[in-house]
Formats: C-alpha cells, structure tokens, sequence
C-alpha cells in the first residue's frame, strides 16, 4: 500500500475515534441524568457518613491539648480545681473501666486514655478524664456512668463541680453535677445501645433478561454491630436465583448476582435483605422484566447514540478537509454532515433499544437488539460519509460502515460485562475508529484512477476520481482540494465513459488525459494516477507534462498505430530516478518522485 493511502488510512482512524469519544463524553452525562442508579459498581458511597456535633469548646481544647481519642462512644469529664476526680464506666460484660492499670482498658475495647490530678500528682488547673470505644468497636448493650470524688488535693473549696459530656453514636449529651464528700462515688447517666444497620442498594431499577447475570452492588451502614453482614435477595420472580453473600467484618460493600434463566413477565419488587449480630435491614430493588417496554429508555438510548454519532460524522468531515489541504471547518458540509450523522444514530439507537425489548419479551438474547442497532447505525454513517468522499461508491461505504459497527458493538457487548460505562467508551472509540479506517481502506482498494497532489516537500494527498467533479482551485470553500495562487475553480477533473476528463475551467476546454499527466495548478502539482491493470484513458498521443497552464487539446483523428522508435538512453545521473530516469532535486535519500511514487 502506498504511503499516501497508509497515511490517509491512519487519519481517518484516529479521527473517527477522537469523534466518537467527543460525543461520548458529551452523552455520558446526559445518561447519568436521564437514567439515575443504573450503574452496578463504581458508584459514589451512599452510606450516610455524617459526622457527630463537634464538642463543646471547653472539652475540645483540653481534650486536644491531653491528645485524647475518640470513637462510637466518648466519655469525657471536666472540672475546674486541683481535686482529683475519676471518671468511671460500666461496658455491657460488667467490666468497670477506672484509673488503676489493669482496669483502663476493657475486653470491649473501652479505654481510659486520660487521666488527671491523679492521686494529687501532677496537678492541672483545668483537668480533664476521657473514656472511649473505637469506631466499630463498641459492644451492644447498657453502659453506666460514674464520677468518683477520689481525694482532696488542697483546693480551696471540697465541693466540686463538673460536667459530662456522652457521645453515643452521632448523638451527643451532657451532664453536670457536683461531689463535695471525697471517697463517694455518684452516677451520671445509664444508657444502652443497639446494634443497627442500614442497606443501601447502588440501583433502584435493574433490567432482567432471560440469559443474563445482572449485578448489584449494596452498601451496608452499621452502628455497634461487629462481624459480618450476610445479604439476600428475596422475594425473587420464578426463574430468577441470587445467591447469599457474606460482607466481610472489615468491608462495607458486596455484590449480588441474579441469574434470570427464564424471562419472567411484568415489573417485580424484590427486597434485599442485610442480616448482622442481633440486627436486620431492608430495601427494595424494582426488577423491570424484559416484557416491559419503557419508552422514554428508547428516546434515551437513540439520543445518546446520535450524541456518538454526531461527534463521529464531524470528525470525518475534518480528517477529510485535512487531508485535502483545507481548513479544519472549510466548506459548509460540516453542519450538514453533523445533523446528518445524528440523525442517523437517533433511528439506529431507537431501533436497536426497541428490538432489544422486543427480542427479551420473546425470550430471545436481548443483546441481539443492541447488535442489531450498532450495525443499522454503522450502515447509516458510511452511507453518510460517502457524500463528503469524492466518488466513495456507496454500496462500498455502507459495507465498510457495517464492519466498522460489528467491530464497535463487539467491543460493547465484551466490555459491558465489566461495567455498562466501560462498553459504551469502548463501543464508541472502536465504532469510530473502525468506521473511519474501514472508509479510507475501501476507498483506496478499490479505485481505479486518482489524482496525486502534491501539496509540499513532503505532503502528498490522493483524490478518487469518478463522475463526480473533483474541483481543484483557490476557493476554499467550492473546491474539493484548495490551490493558493490559482483561479477559484481552476480545474475540474472527472471520468467519463472510462476516460479522465481535464476540464480547464477559466478556458472551458476539456481533454483527455492518460495516466502520468502532471500539471501545476497554483502552489500544488497534480499527477493522474491508475491502478494496474486499469486503463481508464485512451489517448492516441501522449499529452506533455504541464507545469503552469493547461492548453486546450483537440482531440486528434484515430489512426493504425505503428510502433514508435525506442527513446534514446540518457547516461546516468546522480539525481535521476532508478525507476524513470526522471531528475529529482533533493539529496540522496531524501528525493521523491511523483511517477514512480518512490523515495531514493
């Protein structure tokens, strides 16, 4: 294959992905709005994690300065004089968390992990005691509260007053009180907790297919209950089984996997069912069996997908304007080609959602609707791109575009099993790039005559030729390739009953001419090109090479043809093509010539 062709090839693949994904990124936000909780995994938390009150400002700065820690439960004691004052707690197994060593720490994992003025050593002004549970640590059960007026240490005053602040939970309370007797020991507050929990499904809604393992994740919430969650799905319509699965102690998530063998009919409501120590939860999931046709998911679908295909038919329409040597955005097909190409995937998109729920209600692989849809849409789309290709033959384009959307739902369909947004990004990229290459492959495998232009040093473009006009010239805007420094419309190159027609536009004179013919048309050099095998012209003499203008040429009178004397042999030369012995300039290496498509 010729570089030229290789080059142009690689262009449209790259551009035909970079047009999709821009339409991608366009649609996956507008899915995530118009279908909410459709995503099985991935999914930002949605387990309330809201924070408890902060402290009141006289415990939170000696509580900071002490470095004391926090947790589901915080017991924390305050008073202002040199007394020593313990705070005491009873846990659910009876175990009395106080100030000696071996009594700071419970089994439950309650700690005394500050302590002051203790036996009148070290004595603070504004002490402070703290006991607490870490998150996840603190047992079920009544807890009980104490202050224990333990030893005057020479305060003015043996009465002493104090406060209590209680954390439970995200609940937080406080207590006061006062203790004038040293060795008395007074209650503050007796409290229980109870283990909770909290289920939170990742989707609402969750389609059902004969076939098919749809996914849900689920998030469990739990307060005060340690070990494993066990998770369940009941209530589940014939046909369909879900395993039970095991949350693991350290872990707040799972997956559920339902498995639907035979298509049941309607909308069913199932209840996923969290199961901890001494606790249970629930919430419900809606099942929206295959049977069940949701219009507005049609509208969705074939407006994301005309989304994809928007950006798709734009992209093309720029890696064609580039590769000609014109502007990004020249001509006024952009707009046309865009609405196009969207239209196009709006009808494939709603088609291929529509006999997705058709194919399901029949009991039949619904993925086949999807399948069917990406390869409608990637007939449409070459079809489409045919109009802006000089002489693309159709039948040719919408062949190259049903590969190019065999190839994208392929992709879909493999990655969607991972997760559906990573199948759409797939699906998009590989539709895209597909159809842009599988368009430039068809379109230079099959020609039989072309122009090479070359546009600079090292630019070179190739042009089909057809019964479509291929305009040469300066106007941006009406030209298939732009030529600085020529007329508007300087040229209009064609095939006409097998023959390459040159029509000099500013002269109104046409000629034939043969494969070889090279003329200069403003800043770019133009070559006529024909495959092998292929004669596409028939011309009793041989036209010269042309360089600024193209003179008109009659036609000459048929005659027997005689063999013509054998050219003479030129000596070598240093810059001459091996191939034609055509002087090139340029180093060695570094020379191109036109005829033979080589560098030497």
């Amino acid at each position: 294959m010729q570089p030229t062709a290789l080059k142009k090839i690689l262009r449209f693949g790259l551009m035909g992905a970079v047009g999709s994904l821009a339409g991608w990124l366009v649609g996956e936000p507008f899915l995530a709005l118009a279908l909410p909780g459709t995503t099985t995994g991935g999914a930002p938390s949605l387990v309330n994690r809201s924070e408890p009150p902060p402290q009141p400002e006289e415990f939170r700065k000696r509580l900071d300065a002490a470095g004391a820690q926090s947790g589901d439960i915080q017991i924390s004691l305050l008073w202002n004089n040199s007394n020593d004052l313990d705070l005491h707690c009873i846990d659910p197994t009876g175990w009395e968390i106080s100030f000696p060593k071996d009594k700071r720490r419970s089994p439950t994992g309650g700690h005394l992990d500050v302590d002051r003025n203790a036996g009148c050593n070290n004595v603070v002004a504004e002490p402070i005691e703290n006991i607490y549970w870490a998150k996840g640590g603190a047992p079920a059960g009544e807890y009980r509260v104490f202050v224990d007026y333990y030893s005057h240490c020479g305060s003015a005053e043996f009465n002493t007053p104090y406060k209590v602040s209680l954390l439970v939970g995200n609940e937080r309370k406080e207590f006061t009180g006062a203790n004038g007797t040293p060795r008395t020991s007074l209650p503050v507050t007796t409290f229980k907790v109870e283990p909770s929990l909290k289920v939170y499904p990742q989707t609402a809604e969750l389609p059902l297919r004969r076939g098919q393992t749809a996914k849900i994740t689920v998030e469990v919430e739990r307060q005060f209950c340690k070990g494993p969650v066990t998770l369940k799905a009941e209530g589940l319509p014939e046909g369909v089984t879900c395993n039970p699965v095991t949350v693991p102690a350290e872990s707040d998530r799972a997956e559920l996997q339902l498995v639907c063998d035979r298509t049941p009919n309607g909308v069913t409501k199932i209840t996923i069912t969290a199961t901890g120590t001494g606790t249970t939860a629930n919430a419900n999931v809606t099942l929206g069996t295959a049977s069940s046709w949701n219009f507005a998911t049609v509208l969705i679908t074939a407006t994301w997908t005309a989304l994809v295909a928007a950006g798709l038919g734009a992209a093309l329409v720029v890696g064609q304007n580039l590769s000609m040597g014109r502007s990004a955005f020249a001509g006024n097909r952009l707009p046309l080609i865009a609405g196009g190409s969207a239209a196009a995937g709006f009808v494939s998109g709603a088609f291929g959602q529509a006999l997705q729920f058709a194919l399901a209600a029949a009991g039949l692989p619904g993925g086949l609707g999807y399948f069917a849809g990406w390869l409608v849409l990637g007939g449409l789309l070459g079809f489409g791109v045919s109009f802006f290709i000089p002489n693309l033959a159709r039948n040719k384009a919408v062949l190259a575009g049903l590969a190019g959307g065999f190839l994208g739902v392929c992709a879909f369909l493999v990655f969607s099993m991972m997760l559906n947004v990573l199948g759409r990004f797939a699906g998009a990229a590989i539709l895209g790039a597909s159809i842009g290459l599988m368009v430039a492959v068809v379109e230079a495998a099959f020609r039989k005559a072309w122009l090479q232009v070359k546009l600079g040093p090292r630019e070179i473009i190739t042009v089909n030729l057809g019964p479509e006009p291929v305009k040469l010239g300066s106007d941006n805007r009406a030209c298939t390739v732009w030529a600085k420094g020529a007329a508007p419309v300087a040229v209009r190159a064609f095939v006409r009953e097998g023959k390459v027609i040159w029509h000099d536009v500013p002269g109104n004179t046409e000629q034939v001419v043969s494969p070889g013919f090279m003329a200069t048309i403003g800043n770019v050099e133009v070559m006529v090109m024909a495959g092998e095998g292929n004669t596409p012209v028939v011309q009793a003499h041989p036209i010269p090479t042309q360089r600024d203008t193209v003179p008109p040429l009659s036609l000459p009178v048929p005659v027997a043809p005689t063999k013509p004397p054998p050219p003479p042999v030129a000596p070598p030369s240093a810059d001459a093509c091996p191939g034609c012995g055509r002087k090139v300039p340029g180093r060695a290496g570094a020379r191109y010539c036109m005829v033979c498509d080589r560098t030497y």
